[in-house]
């Protein structure tokens, strides 16, 4: 299931996309979230990964697309 956060990052994306565009960036939306992980195991170590998750789509969603 998608976080709020994950899903206005979407919503975001998805504006005036195809269907099928909308379901591709929802793939890559997961797929970035599995890379984050690992990403924030070896680089964060000090932030649990909900806490990294939760900043890394807030700084997504204040950037301008």
């Amino acid at each position: 299931m998608l976080s709020d956060l994950q899903l206005k990052y979407l919503e975001l994306l998805s504006k005036e996309k195809t269907p099928a565009e909308v379901m591709l960036l929802l793939g890559l939306v997961i797929e970035d979230q599995m890379a984050l992980q690992v990403q924030i195991k070896y680089i964060l170590g000090s932030k649990t990964r909900k806490q990294m998750l939760k900043r890394y789509y807030e700084v997504l969603l204040e950037m301008e697309f």
